[in-house]
C-alpha cells in the first residue's frame, strides 16, 4: 500500500456504510429462499442492490433503496415496542448492531429478552420490509432512476458547506520514510478559528474535494532556520 493509496482510503471510509456487508447477504439469501425476485418490483430493486458498489455517492439509486429498506426494516422489528417513534431520533437507538442481534433471534451472541419477530422467520421479515420500502420510494415517485441518495452537507457556517461524508474533522496521513518522514493532513474550515484571519477558511474547499496539505514540521520548512 502506497502513501497515495492511504488519501483513496480516506474517501472510501467517508463514503461507505458499514451497515451493507453485514445485511445485504441475509437480504440476498431471503430473497433466494422466499423466491422475492419473482415480484417484479422487488426484483428489480433486489437487482439494483446486486449491482451497488455500497458507496454512500450523490445519486446512488442503491444506497437510496438500502437506506429505505433499513428504515422499514427497523420498523418491522422494533415497530411494536416503539411505534412509528423508531423512524425519528429513536431510531438512533436502534443501531444497526441491535437490529442485527435482533434478526439473529436465539442464534445472536447477545441473549434478547424477546422475540423481537413475533415468531416470524427472519427471512419473511427481511423481504416484508423490502416489500414496504419499494412500495414508499414509488408512491414517492413511481420512475426507479429517480430514488437518489442525496448526501447532503456538512454546515460550516458562515462558510459554505461541503458535501457530507463520514469524515474526523481532522484526517492526517503519515508516512514514516528516511530520511524524512512525509506527511499531510486536512483540518477544516482551517487552522485559526478567528473569523479575521485568513487561515479561518483555507481549508474548507481542499476538505470538500478531499484534498490534503502538507505538514510542515521542520525548522527550515517553519522560516526557523536550521
Amino acid at each position: 500500500m502506497t502513501f497515495e493509496d492511504m488519501r483513496a482510503v480516506a474517501l472510501h471510509i467517508g463514503l461507505s456504510d458499514a451497515s451493507v456487508s453485514a445485511f445485504l447477504p441475509l437480504l440476498f439469501s431471503a430473497a433466494e429462499k422466499t423466491g422475492a425476485d419473482n415480484e417484479p418490483g422487488l426484483h428489480l430493486a433486489l437487482q439494483e442492490l446486486r449491482g451497488w458498489n455500497g458507496m454512500a455517492e450523490e445519486g446512488s439509486v442503491g444506497k437510496r433503496i438500502f437506506d429505505a429498506w433499513m428504515e422499514e426494516l427497523r420498523q418491522e422489528v422494533f415497530g411494536d415496542e416503539f411505534g412509528e417513534a423508531i423512524r425519528g431520533d429513536l431510531g438512533r437507538l436502534a443501531q444497526p448492531s441491535a437490529l442485527l442481534h435482533a434478526l439473529m433471534g436465539p442464534n445472536s451472541s447477545v441473549p434478547l429478552s424477546r422475540d423481537y419477530l413475533n415468531g416470524r422467520g427472519r427471512d419473511e421479515v427481511m423481504v416484508a420490509a423490502l416489500r414496504k420500502a419499494i412500495a414508499r420510494l414509488t408512491a414517492e415517485d413511481p420512475v426507479r432512476v429517480n430514488w437518489r441518495h442525496s448526501q447532503g452537507t456538512i454546515d460550516l457556517s458562515p462558510l459554505p458547506p461541503i458535501p457530507r461524508t463520514n469524515r474526523g474533522t481532522y484526517i492526517s496521513i503519515v508516512e514514516l520514510a528516511a530520511p524524512r518522514l512525509r506527511s499531510v493532513s486536512i483540518l477544516p474550515p482551517g487552522q485559526s478559528e478567528d473569523p479575521q484571519s485568513p487561515h479561518y477558511g483555507d481549508q474548507r474547499e481542499m476538505a470538500a474535494l478531499f484534498r490534503f496539505k502538507p505538514i510542515l514540521y521542520l525548522p527550515e520548512q517553519l522560516g526557523l532556520g536550521r
